[in-house]
């Protein structure tokens, strides 16, 4: 009986969690409000608190989702090849960023370096996420499809700092673009990443040319 229980608790919490990443990336980490979101969900609020001590636990753990999330899509590409598993991944990112569903492009930079220094186990499941992700550039290199001559941290840097070009959060007047734009933006993003991985250039070469 704990057992179902704590089951139903925990896809109660689940739940709460997807609600408060919609709210989040609708309206932001200063307008998330913990009423809005317990009476979306069809919980109390001291049960809200019960879940969460916080409203930047709350942040803590939504972020966590999304690395979860993240990783269970890897591993629904694993048909595919290593370099288009990348190439996948990396545009499915920049549309997100685009369609401003992105929780890390809504936040601002001072909160977010906040909430992870009081909540390391976020940094545990970004790691994770990255590794997977160099895991997957070293197959690409031993399979002839990313040079090898590129540090595979590197090219895992190269997948979220690209997505920046899209919303970079330093920047708090980005034009407005189209959706064909943005449609247009993604492919030439996703172009210049394989441009740059896949170059057989001896990299000793490129840079002191």
């Amino acid at each position: 009986m704990a057992g179902i229980r704590e089951r139903q608790l925990q896809k109660r919490k689940q739940e709460t969690l997807d609600v408060a990443l919609r709210l989040l990336m609708e309206h932001g980490y200063a307008n998330l409000n913990m009423d809005e979101l317990a009476e979306e969900v069809g919980i109390s609020k001291p049960t809200l608190y019960q879940y969460f001590n916080s409203k930047d636990e709350l942040v803590a753990q939504a972020m966590v989702r999304v690395f979860e999330k993240m990783e269970e899509h890897l591993s629904e590409l694993s048909e595919k090849s290593p370099l288009e598993q990348l190439e996948h991944f990396l545009r499915l990112m920049l549309k997100s960023r685009s369609e401003k569903r992105n929780i890390m492009a809504q936040m601002d930079v001072e909160v977010m370096h906040s909430i992870v220094q009081r909540y390391p186990y976020m940094t545990e499941h970004l790691l994770a996420t990255r590794l997977k992700l160099g895991q997957l550039v070293m197959k690409a290199q031993a399979q002839g499809e990313i040079n090898p001559a590129i540090p595979a941290w590197v090219v895992v840097n190269a997948v979220f700092s690209l997505q920046g070009i899209l919303h970079n959060p330093f920047m708090k007047t980005d034009p407005q673009r189209s959706d064909q734009e943005l449609a247009e933006a993604i492919e030439s993003i996703v172009h210049l990443f394989k441009q740059g991985v896949c170059n057989e250039i001896p990299l000793q070469t490129t840079i002191l040319n």
